[in-house]
């Protein structure tokens, strides 16, 4: 016999279990009434079915077998242990070695500051992550800018320029998934004749070195950050060098 006794705040049970003879049915549980604030209720009348017992708040509790708990705490751990393996994939992700490719748009002022042109832009880059707060980017870059005008005559012209360049941005970050740093950018320009005719019909407009420098920020998104979605914004070092803004979406492969 188990006894649990209660006064004005505790709870009496007293419950008969009893086990029949070999051959014998089993005797019906003794069900004793519970004292809760000094008045008696009934417990579990009708008795439990099998695999439960009658609690002390007067219900029928199932019991839990050994095999249950431990078959539940099994697949706890075996959760636990999915969520280690894949923090851990992904910061080997995040500090692996990734290969970029990409395209965006912009926008660059022509020679000496005097017009502008709308630039399309393709890049094979590099990301690598050094530490947990600070990486290195690199971008190799083509650029075609195309410009439409009309001349006093009515004359449709299409202006178009090139460029391949280099660019290098140490960054900050990711905070989060956001990332800044400052940026170097060399490259090269040429022009086509149509463009050398239209802006400088008696001058032959030279091929340009850019020689660059501004600032790169981004913002890395996706399950594992494979997509980087960035802006580069550079001014020149020299007169003659234009500046620019582009704006890239790239896809990395690690």
């Amino acid at each position: 016999m188990v006894t649990r006794f209660c006064g004005w705040s505790w709870l009496a049970v007293a419950v008969t279990l009893s086990r029949a003879a070999p051959g014998q049915q089993a005797a019906a549980p003794v069900l004793s009434p519970v004292c809760e604030w000094g008045n008696c209720v009934p417990t579990c009348e009708g008795g439990c079915p099998a695999g439960s017992v009658c609690g002390v708040s007067g219900s029928c509790v199932e019991i839990v077998s050994p095999q249950v708990i431990a078959q539940h705490v099994a697949e706890v751990e075996e959760e636990r242990a999915d969520e280690t393996r894949s923090n851990a994939r992904r910061q080997r992700a995040r500090y692996s070695t990734r290969i970029s490719v990409g395209a965006g748009i912009g926008g660059v002022t022509l020679v000496g500051g005097d017009g502008k042109a709308g630039v399309f832009v393709a890049e094979l880059g590099l990301r690598k992550q050094l530490t947990t707060q600070f990486g290195l980017r690199a971008q190799m870059t083509g650029a075609l800018g195309l410009r439409y005008e009309t001349d006093e005559s009515g004359n449709s012209r299409r202006l178009t320029l090139y460029e391949v360049e280099g660019s290098v941005s140490p960054y900050f970050g990711p905070f989060g998934r956001f990332y800044v740093g400052p940026a170097v950018l060399v490259g090269y320009r040429w022009y086509s004749d149509a463009f050398v005719e239209w802006f400088a019909p008696t001058t032959k407009i030279q091929d340009q070195i850019l020689r660059e420098g501004g600032f790169r920020l981004g913002i890395l998104a996706g399950n594992e950050e494979q997509f980087d979605i960035s802006a580069l914004f550079t001014s020149s070092f020299g007169k003659d060098t234009p500046q620019r803004g582009f704006v890239t979406l790239a896809y990395e492969f690690r």
